[in-house]
């Protein structure tokens, strides 16, 4: 079955009725199975070591949660990573799946292989989740490491704002065109280096299918361009910000600190998260 063939689950309603009915369900958000099913592997963001699964979220219902309303566990369970598709792209999509745990991940998230994809996520389930979740008394925000991907009014979490988002104003100084240009510039060349990705991993399923005595080899090298494909994604998606930032007039918020980013830092490292403070002190922590 197809990525296009895959059952759509409409309304929340409907992913609910699913979950109050069977086990070893996970969502996970990425393109869909096609790419993700050729390794059957994630890579960690910060390291690019590659993972013995894919990096899912459970939607069992926990045992602590009892008899409260399953629909309010599936909701918080989609709005928590609801972020996803702003921070890593557009054609990141949300779609449930049947796998087998392996570990967990750097972050504590399922690893699973033996993967049998049950359908998509619509956009619709999403946008109720965020309503069941907003409407609740609790403050609460999405598992969100990017400052440029949280709500506006603050990052929200166990009920307290860790701190307000007062972005710095961009005035426009002499060397903003030329840092857009750059950037501009950036986001061509990593969507070019997606997209050679992508066909070079097509010319090898297409190899695989052909020979079936070069398989294992194919599939080490079909991980290898699915993980070239992923970083230039990544790399993509943050000069896509980068160049969104500018052109709403802020510069964007260090990722560490939540200060204002300075001019002069965003225009020598243009998709920079951090300001030139934080990235000091980072540069400068002894070795362990």
């Amino acid at each position: 079955m197809s990525d296009a063939e895959m059952t759509v689950f409409a309304t929340l309603a409907d992913l609910t009725k699913l979950v109050s009915s069977d086990r070893g369900l996970y969502v996970r958000w990425s393109r869909g199975p096609s790419p993700d099913l050729d390794a059957v592997s994630s890579r960690d963001d910060l390291t690019g070591v590659p993972l013995p699964g894919l990096s899912v979220n459970s939607l069992d219902v926990a045992d602590w949660w009892g008899d409260r309303p399953v629909h309010v566990w599936v909701a918080r369970r989609l709005y928590d990573y609801s972020h996803l598709p702003r921070l890593k792209g557009a054609f990141t999509r949300p779609w449930v799946l049947r796998g087998v745990e392996t570990g967990r991940g750097p972050d504590n998230e399922p690893l699973v292989n033996e993967v049998v994809p049950l359908g998509w996520i619509d956009p619709s389930v999403i946008a109720e989740a965020n309503e069941v979740i907003t409407s609740l008394p609790g403050s609460w925000g999405p598992v969100c490491r990017d400052n440029s991907f949280c709500p506006p009014e603050g990052h929200r979490m166990y009920e307290r704002t860790l701190y307000a988002c007062e972005e710095s104003v961009v005035p426009d100084p002499p060397g903003s065109q030329r840092l857009r240009e750059e950037l501009t510039e950036q986001v061509e060349v990593f969507r070019r280096r997606a997209a050679s990705a992508e066909a070079v991993m097509a010319e090898l399923r297409a190899d695989c299918d052909l020979d079936a005595a070069d398989a294992a080899s194919t599939r080490a090298a079909l991980a290898d361009e699915h993980g070239r494909a992923e970083e230039a994604r990544r790399q993509l998606a943050r000069t896509t910000d980068a160049l969104h930032r500018l052109d709403g007039g802020t510069f964007g918020l260090c990722v560490s600190c939540g200060t204002a980013i300075d001019p002069e830092r965003l225009l020598a490292v243009p998709h920079t998260r951090w300001c030139v403070a934080c990235r000091r002190d980072v540069e400068d922590r002894p070795a362990r």
